[in-house]
């Protein structure tokens, strides 16, 4: 997300919905998820290095409740820097596990 992103958000937002959203611009792996409705890591999730995924992983699905959505883009093993050690490209059984 870019710095102006937080803001163009809450613009976008309807007025009845801003007291439930909420923003923040950090990195991944020091963010603390509280438990929510709706995760979105687009665009992040495949450059946390192997370590930080594996536990970034495990704090997103700890705070989603049953019924709780999930949305990001993951690059699969066959992806062109799969082999860059500052990504994380897990095999489609690593995804749907």
């Amino acid at each position: 997300m870019t710095p102006e992103g937080p803001a163009k958000l809450w613009e976008l937002t309807p007025e009845s919905d801003r007291d439930r959203l909420e923003t923040e611009v950090s990195r991944l792996q020091d963010f603390e998820i509280q438990t929510c409705d709706l995760v979105n890591a687009n665009l992040i999730l495949p450059f946390q290095q192997a370590g930080d995924y594996e536990a970034t992983w495990a704090r997103i699905l700890a705070a989603l409740p049953v019924g709780g959505r999930f949305s990001c883009m993951l690059y699969g093993e066959r992806y062109d820097a799969a082999d860059d050690p500052g990504m994380t490209c897990p095999t489609p059984d690593a995804i749907c596990s």
